[in-house]
């Protein structure tokens, strides 16, 4: 049995050492330990201004490099592309001022932006697979050239291409593009616009998208897939496109996860364009389309597998047949 003395001991040992720590906290070692975090917060603050500062000046140092890319582009894109017409794709997720750069760069070349057809997000989603094969049984009779035995997202990237190549010249061509855009679950977004025959076409691609982590490892490997899915939906939408006729593909290429990333990776047909929305990538583009109306693939830019910060400038060839192989 513990007796009484035991307990006055302990809680003698108990309040001594309380009362030693609170002499040396407010004594010697308050002073070492805010003069160590006094100094770690310095040294954080003077990392941090250093940082600030690089990225300032390697931003100044872009935005001066983009300067000289916009001065120069109006001589550099001249007559590339005159009297050619490109048809533009755009997936879903591909923001406003990555069109805008773009479209102004082709311009400039003396392209004319024929056909522009804006994809919505049913294209990449893996729970509208059923709706998708449907969908595909539903506009068969409007679209050539599937092949016996073609899946239904392989005769939905055929019925696009027939969008993009043949435009407006085609007779089936109104009422596809108005079944794929005005149901109640639309493949193509409304402003969906038809024009003529095109000589090439470009297929803007958005970013990679990383998935929220959550903690659950279950949802985090299922959310995960789901980007891996999109990404491997646009391949694939690129291999049935590539197929047909002369593609560029523009999008970022800065991770493993970005489409243009993985299509240079397995040496696609289509040629890509990586950054479209900066000065160098949005003037790459038109280059990359003569390149292509030359039969010559590129890979521009300065992402994961270019080859080419800037392509040989050259003019695409007058003589090519305007709306490629539609059909092929």
């Amino acid at each position: 049995m513990v007796d009484f003395r035991y307990h006055i001991v302990s809680l003698t040992a108990v309040f001594l050492a309380l009362a030693v720590g609170v002499i040396l906290g407010a004594g010697p070692l308050q002073n070492a330990i805010g003069d160590a975090l006094t100094s770690d917060m310095a040294q954080l603050r003077d990392s941090n201004a250093q940082l600030v500062q690089q990225n300032s000046a390697a931003q100044e140092q872009l935005d001066k490099q983009d300067d000289v890319f916009e001065a120069i582009a109006p001589s550099i894109l001249k007559n590339t592309l005159t009297g050619k017409s490109v048809a533009i794709i755009r997936a879903a997720g591909v923001p406003d001022d990555t069109y805008s750069a773009v479209t102004a760069k082709l311009k400039l070349s003396g392209a004319q932006v024929g056909t522009v057809i804006g994809l919505t997000g049913l294209w990449t989603d893996s729970n509208q697979n059923s709706y998708r094969s449907a969908f595909a049984q539903q506009i068969s009779s409007y679209v050539k050239g599937v092949e016996a035995g073609a899946d239904a997202d392989t005769a939905l990237g055929t019925a696009l291409n027939q969008l993009a190549r043949t435009g407006s010249t085609d007779a089936n061509n109104a009422m596809l593009a108005q079944m794929m855009s005005e149901s109640d679950t639309p493949m193509l977004e409304k402003s969906t616009k038809l024009a003529g025959a095109a000589d090439a076409v470009l297929l803007l691609v958005p970013d990679a998208v990383s998935p929220v982590v959550s903690g659950d490892k279950q949802a985090d490997t299922h959310a995960q897939a789901l980007v891996d899915y999109s990404r491997t939906m646009l391949v694939k939408l690129v291999d049935t496109l590539a197929a047909k006729g002369g593609l560029v593909v523009a999008g970022a290429a800065d991770s493993d996860g970005d489409v243009v990333t993985e299509l240079r990776a397995r040496s696609t047909k289509a040629a890509t364009v990586d950054a479209p929305a900066s000065a160098l990538g949005s003037l790459n583009v038109p280059v990359a389309i003569a390149h292509t109306l030359s039969g010559k693939r590129v890979d521009l830019g300065i992402g994961t597998g270019a080859t080419q910060a800037i392509g040989e400038l050259r003019s695409a060839p007058q003589a090519a047949p305007a709306g490629g192989d539609a059909q092929k």
